[in-house]
């Protein structure tokens, strides 16, 4: 599957944001090598998670023209604190048949968000 790796921090010093950046990128390059996933493109912001965002409009939009079938995060948060715009995300992937990957959701192994699955149910 091409994804692209989406790497958000907020508000914080330099320096901070910069190791927090990278502990997020090596933890999503690692995860995408294990699943065979081909990363395609990284995106790195750096905004709080109840700004609007020019990347996650990007991300819309290759979901959309197929350049990639799926968004693999870390949290849930990273695409937005506001529950209403990160619902509004899940539901553009649900109708554009992209899939969302949080690798830290679950106990004991990442879930998969798959939306062409959750449609035909």
């Amino acid at each position: 599957m091409n994804v692209a790796i989406y790497i958000r921090v907020g508000n914080k010093e330099q320096l901070e944001a910069d190791k927090e950046i990278e502990i997020q990128r090596n933890e999503l390059r690692d995860f995408c090598e294990k699943k065979k996933y081909q990363i395609v493109s990284e995106y790195v912001e750096r905004r709080s998670g109840l700004a609007e965002s020019q990347i996650i409009e990007e991300l819309k939009r290759c979901i959309k023209e197929k350049e990639i079938q799926g968004v693999v995060i870390t949290d849930y948060s990273k695409i937005s604190r506001n529950i209403n715009d990160l619902m509004n995300f899940f539901n553009f992937m649900k109708e554009n048949g992209g899939t969302l990957v949080n690798i830290n959701h679950t106990e004991k192994q990442e879930k998969e968000i798959d939306f062409v699955s959750l449609r035909k149910a």
